[in-house]
């Protein structure tokens, strides 16, 4: 793995970090927020797939964190989080990131572009893997 992340190291787009129980609770509590706040019904789709995109974000930062290092990069940022994480957690997990990062082009569609681009049905695709995703990583963290 660190051989791995070394590449992103060299570049800075990656640095370690010393994560703090209190940093990585904030971020589990963004999660859980933003879970919550996707099931509004009155929020449109767009927003909802948005929120819980969020959501997915925040887990792979955890991942990040509690590894012992933290995203620089400004450009791509999103992306980068999702390919660091995928390399901790290794390949038993890559669906789950390779998943976000096509959800993360969606969500720069709705957020910049367009209004009506996703369905009920990828929402809910979303959701459910962001829900399995959550329970994968604050059992990790739990093993840790």
């Amino acid at each position: 793995m660190k051989a791995k992340l070394q590449k992103f190291l060299n570049n800075r787009s990656i640095e370690p970090h010393a994560s703090t129980k209190k940093e990585i609770e904030g971020y589990k509590k963004l999660v859980i927020r933003d879970l919550k706040d996707c099931m509004i019904e009155e929020l449109s789709v767009d927003r909802r797939f948005a929120t819980a995109y969020q959501a997915a974000l925040n887990l792979s930062r955890i991942v990040i964190t509690a590894k012992g290092y933290r995203v620089t990069s400004k450009r791509g940022h999103h992306a980068l989080t999702f390919e660091v994480a995928g390399i901790i957690l290794g390949a038993k997990f890559k669906r789950y990131l390779d998943y976000f990062d096509i959800c993360r082009r969606k969500r720069n569609i709705i957020d910049y572009d367009y209004t009506k681009v996703t369905s009920l049905s990828e929402l809910r695709e979303l959701l459910e893997t962001v829900s399995e995703f959550k329970g994968i990583v604050f059992d990790l963290l739990d093993t840790e």
